[in-house]
């Protein structure tokens, strides 16, 4: 874990860079200090990182279902410490994996890379979102941040203008 302290648009800001371990008892270690943060600041303050936990199943495709127990201390340190997620755009299952062998084998993605900041970050930003890209030479999504305003993209609206067909340049290009 990384944590630090910036100034960022004239205000003293706190990120923190989190790796949560694959072994769950450590990770808990990892949760109880971000708790310890955030109940201990009023700052604003952003959490990025491979958090390797979800908040319940609904945040995995594939494989079995984990006992709702095991998500308590990850959705305990994200309510004790104020933290909010972002609006998020691409796709959110920002893992993938395969377990299993041979015919058995089954696909597995889910969101255990995230960011998440508190009431004081959305306020000083209030547009901001993150964006999950496109696996490359990872088993990960990249998760990045912006503090742009938040907007879906969409197509135009596609419109057939009759009068193209009267055009022989267009019939020859087709």
């Amino acid at each position: 874990m990384i944590d630090i302290e910036a100034v960022v648009k004239g205000k003293q800001v706190f990120l923190t860079f989190v790796y949560g371990d694959l072994v769950p008892k450590l990770r808990e270690q990892v949760w109880e200090r971000l708790t310890r943060f955030g109940l201990a600041r009023s700052e604003p303050w952003f959490i990025i990182g491979d958090l390797n936990e979800i908040t319940g199943n609904h945040e995995k495709d594939g494989g079995s279902l984990r006992c709702a127990t095991s998500f308590i201390p990850f959705n305990n340190m994200i309510r004790n410490s104020g933290l909010l997620e972002f609006p998020a755009r691409g796709n959110t299952m920002s893992w993938q994996g395969r377990r299993g062998k041979g015919k058995g084998a089954v696909t597995v993605r889910c969101c255990l890379d995230r960011a998440l900041a508190n009431e004081e970050w959305h306020t000083l930003f209030p547009c901001s979102y993150t964006e999950y890209l496109k696996m490359v030479g990872s088993d990960h999504r990249l998760v990045a941040f912006s503090e742009d305003k938040f907007t879906r993209k969409r197509r135009g609206q596609f419109r057939f203008d009759k009068r193209w067909l009267a055009k022989r340049v267009l019939w020859s290009r087709l």
